[in-house]
């Protein structure tokens, strides 16, 4: 059998004819409801392949959970036949013709993979390089992390059908808080993508029920008021659309010295500062840079109010300059006083908070990505590795994150010769939130208590944190229903514009 590359999703001729027809059918029948002249419609034909790439990306998205969903299977299948008395090669070998029973046909990804393993340990190949070049050609950390925990027992020795139930059990726990955390959002999505084409149907039934009252929105006027309610109607489609994506990024810090170093103004802020140092929300901005900038956590914060105190300068010579001009030639008003404590205030706070908020945001990232390392760590501990070395071998892998910032500072201080213990407390007391806490706090009474029955309390601290994860989705569905009520009212203001212009302009009010 061919072996095929899943990382990347191509469309076949018969998905690419579906797609390009699918969406020129849809732009076109839009474009002909809104402009009735083709020749206007026909430009918009030019979205389609915009519209293509993006159905790509969510194909691939289905296909990559489809292949963890049945390796999950595939597992079940294997840790049967190894309770049983076979060895590891024979349960690969015999689980292909039970995953083609399961499924019905040999199309199926998993199915086509496992005759490919299969095949490939008849010809004596050993069984690690097949599913190293499975895991290879496809977007599942689950079964690198299998191949990994199945290369350490075989030099460890440890127990392979207890590693593959425990692997199943990790990855069918996942794959659960992942569905509901999925069906939580997807009740959202579906409400607003019907309210955001009601605009299209309200025309579509307008132009079909009283065509003579329809066209009045394509007159001069009516294409004005028209324009305007569209307007309003895409501008929150896309802020709905952002709102419903909710992705977390990476923070961005910086890191440039602001204006060199000037012994005056570096005499100003030390000054500033130990004046300001004892008041609780100065002690809360220094704990965010100590959060944010680690060990240089001084001189960005010192940085942080010399940028402050500068243009604090430039605000008071704006404001002397105008209160003389408005002395010479005016009088003075209360409202410009106002106004500069405004701004003085504001060069501060505001620019605190924002420091404040991408700590928060860092906490939250952090708080989304421990659930998934979890999972890798409790599968690699469960084939008889040091959590050490298997947060080392994870991390190495793991995509570019504020979690893997702080688990390479963590394997650093290993290296450097931190204690295990002092370590483990140093990194939950970076990342400062619960998950990180709970988790040093497990390790460190492990380390200190010598459990022997670790892998299996991290497997039940996994399980709690994909919990904790799934009532954190619930409430940021919540606030995200909140956030859609700003473009869900601009979108009924675009249709009762669009339903009241025809109306407005047959009585000729303007």
């Amino acid at each position: 059998m061919k072996e095929m590359d899943y990382t990347k999703y191509v469309l076949n001729v018969r998905e690419w004819v579906i797609y390009i027809l699918l969406y020129s059918a849809i732009l076109f029948s839009g474009g002909m409801v809104f402009l009735r002249n083709p020749m206007y419609a026909i430009p918009l034909l030019l979205l389609v392949p915009l519209l293509v790439q993006s159905r790509k990306s969510i194909l691939q998205n289905k296909r990559d959970k489809l292949i963890r969903n049945q390796f999950c299977d595939a597992l079940q299948i294997i840790s049967v036949s190894l309770s049983t008395g076979k060895n590891v090669s024979k349960a690969f070998i015999d689980a292909a013709p039970e995953l083609e029973m399961l499924y019905g046909n040999k199309k199926e990804i998993i199915v086509k993979e496992f005759y490919i393993i299969a095949g490939k340990i008849s010809m004596n190949q050993s069984l690690i390089e097949a599913l190293k070049n499975f895991s290879s050609r496809c977007n599942c950390d689950e079964i690198e992390s299998f191949c990994e925990a199945e290369e350490i027992c075989r030099q460890t020795g440890g127990n392979i059908t207890e590693i593959v139930r425990n692997t199943y059990q990790t990855i069918l726990q996942k794959n659960e808080m992942e569905d509901d955390i999925d069906a939580i959002c997807s009740e959202q999505k579906m409400s607003f993508k019907i309210l955001s084409a009601m605009p299209f149907i309200i025309i579509f039934i307008m132009r079909i029920s009283s065509p003579d009252y329809a066209n009045l929105i394509f007159t001069l006027k009516g294409l004005f008021f028209t324009a305007i309610a569209l307007i309003i109607i895409l501008f929150a489609y896309l802020s709905g659309i952002s709102i419903l994506r909710d992705r977390l990024k990476n923070i961005k810090l910086n890191d440039k010295v602001f204006l060199g170093k000037f012994l005056v103004l570096d005499q100003m802020i030390d000054s500033l500062l130990a004046v300001i140092r004892r008041y609780s929300w100065e002690r809360e901005v220094r704990l965010v840079f100590a959060e944010l900038y680690d060990n240089d956590s001084e001189i960005y914060y010192k940085n942080h109010r010399k940028k402050q105190v500068f243009y604090l300068g430039l605000s008071i010579l704006f404001f002397a300059v105008c209160f003389i001009l408005i002395c010479i030639f005016m009088t003075f008003k209360v409202e410009i006083l106002v106004i500069f404590v405004a701004v003085i205030i504001g060069i501060f706070v505001i620019s605190d908070r924002e420091m404040i908020n991408k700590a928060k945001k860092r906490r939250k990232i952090i708080g989304d990505e421990l659930p998934a390392f979890l999972s890798k760590l409790a599968i690699l501990t469960d084939a008889g590795i040091t959590i050490k070395s298997a947060i080392e071998i994870i991390t190495v892998k793991m995509k570019e994150g504020e979690l893997k910032k702080q688990l390479i500072i963590l394997t650093r201080d290993f290296k450097c010769g931190t204690g295990d213990a002092v370590g483990f407390e140093l990194f939950a007391s970076r990342c400062r939130t619960k998950g990180t806490s709970s988790f040093a706090t497990l390790v460190v009474q492990n380390l200190r208590k010598g459990g022997k029955e670790f892998s299996s309390i991290l497997r039940i601290y996994v399980k709690t944190s994909w919990e904790r994860k799934k009532s954190e989705a619930k409430i940021a569905g919540e606030e995200r229903s909140m956030k859609l009520m700003f473009p869900t009212m601009l979108i009924f203001i675009g249709l009762m514009i669009l339903m009241a212009t025809p109306a407005v302009i047959s009585m000729n009010i303007i």
